[in-house]
């Protein structure tokens, strides 16, 4: 059930009840929205549920509030913009009534899924008729009848008066009839013009009504076929002499399958679906269905594609005393034409059909150009995405070479200052003895593959000591963490661990690289003081020290003797008892002190560290070359199809108008 009948009855309620009222009902009935989407399908059990609760909530009878749903659904129809459809279906009321039962397919493209009622007419005369309304759905009959009283009043201007005359259930289906009594003169009038037609009517041989409508069928009054349409017999040439139940089954209207039923609703549309499967031609075989025609066949849930159906309608024939349906086959595009066995040629030429099917071809074929095209550009904007996504990463990863890690999430996240004055932390720099010696008697490929080592090594050990690495251009800088996480002993701890393990690194895996077999020289200093550090720069941020701590650090250093570590009296102050610090022979104006070891100390194997980052420097660089090939090749490729894809949209230019259609077909 579609939520245009559902919002019909909600809006009826606000209008002639307190919203609170309205709220109670939609929370008692359980529905899980206030508002329905008119074009939304919802179940179907919601209706029932709503006026149940209504009634008993409103005190008021459940027939009383859905014929006032009735009449009020006239208005909201009239307020979406249907009226001039209305308007336009008939001349009188009587014929407006004949033609109710096919009113629902009229508004079928627009709900596709709708599962319409069937109306029909019996015993009309001059001062009204009966109509019946078969459906099966239950609680309705009192909503149709307040539609016909408004329909009646505000289209046609006639006082209608009508009740129920009858009301059961036949199976799944309820019947209702209705006695509709008004001034029917029109139907007076309307006999006397058949009169008159059957006198001056022609006679027609048959082959020409089955020449001019291929899909009628001739059936004898026990519906009997006795001849069938060219069409239809290139389709299913065996259903001559067979009962039309064994051949077709009725879908529309909803009545019993017998020739009595047949002939009360001659007003009413017949929709006949095929049981016997279509015979298609070996040329016809050769039309292969792809899998978006396939998925065609889902686009309506009522209508089996896979069985011709034929709407059409009735008519008792007394000169030959058979009864004649005449219809067209239900096709809208050429894969289910392709599917019944059928082709452009066996419809007939007043048969609109053609028209829908090359018109919905043509945009199949525009649609399928442009899901193509669409499809070539969302591939283009995925590689962009993941492109803008790798850069990303690379700015982020190149900011952390600039800002340590752990701060520039807490930057990110504002939850850290971009300059700060830190009273007392404890600086490590790290200087390499001999730097111009390397530079000028070394090969420039061993000296900076050294420095590189070093620097990954050394940006291992900040990551295990929970330090901060600052770039420096002559020297490794590194401080403790000051964010907050941990104490000023602890901070001290981890530059003295940090030292410790810089000079095994040294010791353990570097070489000089103009001594054969001699081992690398590293000086160390640590000073302890305050110190601001500060984010810097807009377009490369870094990260930065200064004070005269930093200052300390650097003469400290730069006074050091090779492979020692340094400290000044602040720092020897803050180191825990576990270290083991004595006093140097350095002449200086504030007394220096060596830091020799740790007890309980477990140096930190360097090789490992080395051998991995060489791997992993190996396949980098052939990860990099060989995504560099790839991307070259998907360029061209993108490249070449959407040149090909301009070539085609723009060969398609004419595509708008049927002659160039019928060609390409």
């Amino acid at each position: 059930m579609y939520g245009l009948i559902i919002e019909n009855v909600l809006g009826y309620l606000r209008a002639n009840f307190h919203p609170k009222m309205v709220e109670d009902i939609i929370l008692s009935a359980k529905l899980p929205f206030e508002r329905a989407e008119i074009d939304k399908v919802y179940p179907e059990g919601y209706i029932p549920k709503i006026g149940k609760k209504a009634s008993l909530l409103l005190s008021t009878p459940e027939q009383d509030i859905f014929e006032g749903v009735g009449v009020y659904f006239v208005n909201v129809a009239e307020q979406l913009g249907y009226r001039q459809t209305v308007l336009s279906i008939a001349r009188e009321f009587r014929e407006f009534i004949m033609n109710l039962d096919n009113c629902h397919d009229y508004f079928k493209l627009t709900f596709t899924k709708m599962r319409a009622p069937s109306f029909f007419v019996d015993r009309e005369h001059e001062k009204g008729l009966t109509l019946y309304y078969r459906s099966k759905r239950r609680g309705f009959s009192y909503y149709v009848l307040g539609q016909m009283k408004q329909l009646a009043k505000v289209y046609f201007n006639i006082d209608l008066k009508i009740k129920i005359q009858r009301q059961e259930v036949i199976f799944d289906t309820i019947s209702v009839s209705y006695l509709l009594e008004f001034d029917n003169s029109a139907f007076v009038v309307n006999q006397q013009n058949m009169t008159l037609r059957q006198e001056a009517s022609l006679p027609i041989r048959a082959h020409v009504i089955f020449e001019i409508f291929p899909f009628s069928i001739l059936l004898s009054e026990s519906l009997v076929i006795t001849l069938v349409g060219t069409s239809l017999r290139q389709i299913i040439p065996d259903c001559i002499g067979m009962p039309l139940s064994n051949c077709f089954t009725l879908v529309r209207p909803l009545v019993e399958f017998n020739a009595d039923q047949f002939m009360q609703k001659t007003n009413n549309v017949f929709v006949f679906q095929s049981l016997i499967p279509a015979q298609r031609t070996a040329r016809s075989r050769q039309i292969k269905l792809t899998t978006e025609d396939d998925a065609l066949k889902n686009f309506d849930d009522d209508v089996d594609l896979d069985r011709l159906q034929i709407r059409g309608c009735l008519m008792f024939m007394s000169m030959w005393k058979k009864i004649l349906f005449i219809g067209c086959p239900i096709i809208d595009n050429l894969p289910n034409l392709v599917r019944n066995g059928l082709f452009i040629n066996d419809l007939s030429m007043h048969d609109y059909s053609r028209d829908i099917m090359i018109t919905s071809s043509q945009y199949l074929m525009e649609e399928r150009m442009t899901r193509q095209l669409l499809l070539t550009n969302d591939q283009i904007l995925e590689k962009m995405e993941d492109k803008i996504t790798d850069l990303e990463k690379e700015e982020e990863e190149r900011l952390c070479q600039l800002i340590p890690p752990k701060l520039l999430h807490k930057l990110i996240q504002e939850k850290f200052p971009m300059v700060s004055k830190l009273d007392s932390v404890p600086i490590l720099i790290a200087r390499i003895e001999d730097v111009e010696g390397m530079t000028r008697d070394a090969k420039s490929d061993d000296f900076v593959d050294l420095v590189d080592n070093i620097k990954k090594v050394f940006e291992h050990l900040i990551e295990n000591t929970k330090t901060f690495y600052i770039q420096t251009i002559e020297n490794f800088m590194a401080i403790a963490d000051f964010t907050g996480d941990y104490p000023p002993n602890a901070q001290a701890d981890s530059i003295g661990m940090l030292a410790l393990e810089l000079q095994n690194a040294a010791n353990e895996a570097f070489k000089d690289p103009i001594g054969i077999g001699t081992k690398l020289s590293l000086s160390v200093a640590i000073s302890t003081g305050p110190v601001v550090a500060a984010v810097m720069g807009d377009k490369v941020p870094k990260f930065g020290l200064f004070g005269s701590t930093v200052h300390r650090a650097e003469e400290l250093v730069e006074g050091c003797p090779p492979n020692k570590i340094v400290v000044d009296a602040p720092t020897k102050k803050a180191l825990p008892g576990t270290f083991k610090v004595f006093e140097s022979a350095i002449e200086s104006d504030n007394p220096i002190f060596i830091l020799d070891e740790k007890l309980d100390y477990v140096p930190t194997p360097i090789i490992p560290i080395l051998q991995a980052y060489t791997a992993f420097k190996a396949s980098k660089n052939r990860y990099n070359d060989q995504a560099k090939a790839k991307m070259e090749q998907d360029l061209e490729e993108t490249e070449l199809r959407l040149r090909e894809q301009s070539k085609l949209m723009s060969s398609c230019g004419g595509f708008h108008t049927k002659s160039n259609v019928c060609n390409l077909i």
